[in-house]
């Protein structure tokens, strides 16, 4: 996903920043349900900036399936694409 730079914030107080990092390599069998916990667990906090980890390439996809990702942060890879 590319982005131009740019970005709209709507009127949001920032009086507090939530930031939350997770690391998210799921190797076993049951990583989609997982991943899938890990994402509802990550909206319930409401984080304004979401780190991940090990992010492989099946679970990026799965990731950015979720519109609310895609609505509410700028996404980037390791090379800051």
């Amino acid at each position: 996903m590319e982005h131009d730079g740019s970005l709209e914030l709507p009127n949001v107080r920032l009086d507090r920043l939530r930031i939350v990092s997770w690391n998210v390599f799921f190797a076993d069998g049951y990583w989609i349900r997982r991943l899938h916990a890990a994402l509802c667990e990550l909206r319930a906090l409401d984080p304004h900036v979401i780190c991940l980890q090990e992010v492989m390439p099946r679970s990026l996809n799965h990731i950015l399936a979720h519109a609310w990702i895609r609505n509410n942060f700028v996404v980037s890879d390791g090379s800051g694409k």
